[in-house]
């Protein structure tokens, strides 16, 4: 009797469902098609392989879920028989290849059309569609069964022919992760026989800290895909890092029976990353160091913060910083393994590896010092050693040492690591120790500009007294002198009267010395400085009109060319007068007899312009840039016997600068000079000029 057969002749349910889990337990779906081509059943493993449920699809023709170019064949009234390779579009629009296998089947008048069978390949074996012929549809149930099985052999060693071709890694592995099949890249790969393989845990090949992660994959791995990245420990005991998507095969209920894997070597992949991870962390600590380091500017504390973090970045068991000292090295702080009788003790630089580097200026590794003639033991165990030159703007500031008794543990990782710390570590040090200088000359300049202060109070003080002291005494002498002159007239001379004369202008010479020098202490110190509202017209009126005698007396073209308007400045009534008075008498002074003075008061710019033009002796170009300097006179044949106390024009800058004012000057040698100064308008005078206007 036929298995698939019941005793009426119709197929028997239960040998149909037992055919249903045997080829779904391969990963394969069955599918019902009635005779216009539509599903009518399709089997729960369709959601493994296509995403849909079996609900999403009865109802739709079967070409709907083949990928278009592919269609035409089962488009037509009567679906066709035999075995076709063609692509099945997933839920999410990728193409998938599989071997349709489609029989005809009869159920009596109830029902007629055809059963599929859906084999998942790994690729097609061509290009163009292909078709085996299919039986007739009149040949007994057995022996479609025995056809589905022959296909379902074949279909099972073309797949394992494809997988055995790929450079990947494949296996397949039952939920307590046991292996069912492994491909020769991964016999290869992990170095063990296929025998040795099938059967075994595949969990057992990488490292126990990786389980739990798997085993937690796998309880939610049931109807999805899952991907992992785990390494593994080869036969040698080499350890690698693969990547797995690991796919999950239903049963027709629904359950995992087993899963399929595919896995790449990704250590290249896994080692960049770790690289570059790693240089991200060093530039971390780097940043990290870098706000310890800055935030003192002391160089004990720099030297102290740099040396730890030199050692607990290195994981060195020793360390030493010396710095450059003249010709030696002086050690300036240990930590770990160094006794710290070191510290303080001086080295040349022709002693030692730390020595050389010094000299050389370029940073060593020493993986053993034993074997290095120049290494001076400090610690006995010491293997290995870092030691790297401290360079600041092309200058050898000192050398950092670090030490280990492990002579692999240093890397040239971390060798190239730490000459970015040092480097860091050169200009912090750098800025501290320039720090601590400047410092220090502050603190110096300070002092001395202390010292200069008390001595400039103490030259002003002695100024004033000695003016206040000279001047009573001047009184005196020339009230006497008057005296002597009116008693003694008739008795005196030609001779005695010019003695007299003499003694006369000396203390008149001495009184205008005394009240330039007063004055021009009150002036730099602001003392009694009381700026008003004054009109510089009237004061350059009464200056011109006080000095007439002395350009009469030399028969100058003597003029004045005033304002017609006041010209209102805030100032202070004494002093800006002095200015006024020592600039026209100077021009008088130094213009010879029948020469020309001329002063003019205008408005230029919103501001007050005095100007005193003389057609005298001009001053020498090369002397012109001392003129306002204190007690400098000019010196020229013309004006040597000119008598002056070289205080008058210092005096006028400081007080027209006072004032916020701006001396005005030009001198040609041999044809005259212009003197003179410009003040900011009081406000009183811009608005009456505005009115005017």
């Amino acid at each position: 009797m036929n298995p698939l057969k019941s005793h009426n002749g119709h197929s028997d349910p239960a040998a149909l469902q037992s055919l249903q889990s045997f080829l779904e337990a391969r990963g394969d779906v069955l599918c019902w098609i009635d005779p216009e081509g539509q599903l009518t059943s399709i089997s729960l493993g369709i959601r493994s392989l296509l995403g849909y449920l079996p609900d999403d699809l009865v109802g739709q023709r079967l070409s709907t879920i083949i990928a278009p170019g592919w269609r035409q064949p089962f488009e037509t009234e009567s679906t066709p028989e035999g075995n076709f390779h063609v692509p099945l579009i997933r839920i999410d629009g990728q193409l998938i290849w599989v071997e349709l296998m489609l029989q005809p089947l009869a159920d009596g008048a109830a029902f007629s059309g055809c059963r599929g069978l859906i084999h998942r390949l790994i690729s097609p074996e061509s290009n163009s569609f292909s078709r085996v012929r299919s039986s007739d549809a009149g040949e007994p149930d057995a022996l479609q069964l025995r056809q589905a099985e022959d296909a379902l052999r074949q279909s099972e060693e073309r797949y394992r022919a494809v997988v055995e071709e790929q450079t990947e890694l494949v296996c397949r592995y039952l939920p307590d992760t046991t292996l069912t099949f492994v491909n020769e890249t991964y016999c290869e790969y992990f170095g063990l026989p296929r025998d040795q393989l099938i059967g075994r845990r595949y969990i057992d090949l990488i490292p126990e800290a990786e389980h739990e992660f798997i085993r937690h994959q796998i309880r939610e791995a049931e109807r999805k895909h899952y991907n992992s990245s785990v390494h593994g420990v080869l036969v040698n005991g080499q350890i690698r890092w693969q990547e797995w998507t690991d796919r999950a095969i239903l049963d027709s209920r629904g359950e995992v029976i087993e899963f399929q894997s595919v896995g790449r070597d990704v250590t290249a992949r896994k080692l960049m990353e770790d690289e570059r991870n790693d240089y991200i962390h060093r530039l971390e600590i780097i940043q990290s160091v870098d706000a310890e380091l800055t935030e003192q500017l002391n160089v004990d504390y720099v030297i102290r913060i740099a040396l730890n973090a030199a050692v607990r970045i290195s994981n060195a068991d020793a360390g030493a910083l010396h710095l450059l000292e003249d010709d030696h090295l002086r050690v300036v702080q240990v930590i770990g393994n160094f006794p710290e009788t070191m510290i303080g003790m001086r080295w040349p630089l022709s002693v030692g590896v730390v020595g050389r580097v010094a000299r050389l200026q370029t940073p060593e590794l020493i993986s053993d010092v034993n074997l290095d003639p120049d290494y001076v033991k400090s610690v006995i165990e010491t293997r290995a050693q870092m030691t790297l030159p401290l360079i600041s703007q092309d200058r050898l500031l000192g050398v950092l040492n670090v030490q280990t008794t492990e002579p692999n543990r240093f890397t040239t990782q971390m060798f190239d690591f730490l000459k970015l710390l040092t480097a860091r570590i050169a200009s912090a040090l750098d800025n501290a120790r320039l720090h601590a200088m400047t410092e220090k000359q502050l603190t110096e300049l300070q002092a001395l500009y202390q010292q200069v202060s008390d001595l400039e109070q103490m030259k002003t003080q002695m100024i004033r007294i000695a003016a206040h002291d000279l001047r009573n005494p001047l009184g005196v002498m020339s009230g006497y002198l008057q005296m002597m002159t009116m008693e003694m007239e008739p008795l005196l001379n030609d001779r005695v009267r010019e003695h007299i004369s003499i003694i006369r202008e000396s203390i008149q010479r001495i009184d205008k010395i005394t009240r330039d020098i007063l004055t021009l202490e009150r002036v730099s110190s602001g003392r009694g400085f009381a700026p008003e509202l004054i009109d510089l017209k009237q004061i350059v009126a009464t200056s011109f009109h006080e000095h007439l005698p002395q350009a009469h007396q030399k028969q100058l073209n003597y003029t004045i060319v005033n304002h017609r308007d006041s010209l209102f400045v805030e100032a202070d009534r004494y002093m800006l007068p002095e200015a006024v008075n020592n600039l026209i008498s100077n021009a008088i002074k130094y213009t010879p007899n029948d020469g020309r003075v001329e002063i003019r008061l205008e408005i230029v710019n919103k501001r007050a312009v005095l100007t005193i033009e003389d057609s005298g002796y001009g001053i020498p170009e090369d002397q012109q840039a001392q003129l306002f300097q204190p007690f400098f006179r000019v010196k020229s044949q013309e004006t040597r016997s000119i008598k002056g106390t070289g205080l008058g024009l210092h005096l006028v800058r400081s007080i027209i600068e006072r004032h916020q004012g701006v001396i005005r000057f030009s001198s040609v040698y041999g044809k005259g000079s212009q003197f003179g100064f410009e003040l900011p308008l009081a406000k009183k005078s811009r608005s009456k000029k505005s009115r005017d206007s």
